[in-house]
Order: C-alpha cells, then sequence, then structure tokens
C-alpha cells in the first residue's frame, strides 16, 4: 500500500460474481495499517475463492 492507514481501518467485504450463493461467506481475518486479509468459504462451509469487493475507511 502506498499511503498507510496512520490505525487500523474498519474493513467491510462482501461476496460477488456471478454463481455465487447465498451461503457463500467472506470474513475479514486479519486488519493492519499497510494490509488486509481475507477468509472466503462456500455454501458448504469450505474453503473457496471468491470474487470480494471491500472498503476500508480510517
Amino acid at each position: 500500500m502506498q499511503y498507510p492507514f496512520g490505525a487500523p481501518p474498519v474493513v467491510t467485504a462482501t461476496v460477488t460474481g456471478a454463481g455465487w450463493r447465498v451461503n457463500d461467506n467472506v470474513h475479514v481475518a486479519a486488519v493492519a495499517t499497510d494490509h488486509a486479509g481475507f477468509q472466503t468459504g462456500d455454501q458448504f462451509g469450505q474453503l473457496d475463492d471468491c470474487p470480494v469487493p471491500f472498503h476500508a475507511l480510517g
């Protein structure tokens, strides 16, 4: 990140894209001043790759 936050920001995320299901999920797993980490899962509770747009506000 070129301009890190002065303190860890508030991060929100959602799953989007064609073919996603209501039970697909994204969890904000880590937040720091210069990065955020996400874990995504499918409708069966298994880890899965999903498109995840997010916002970081701080």
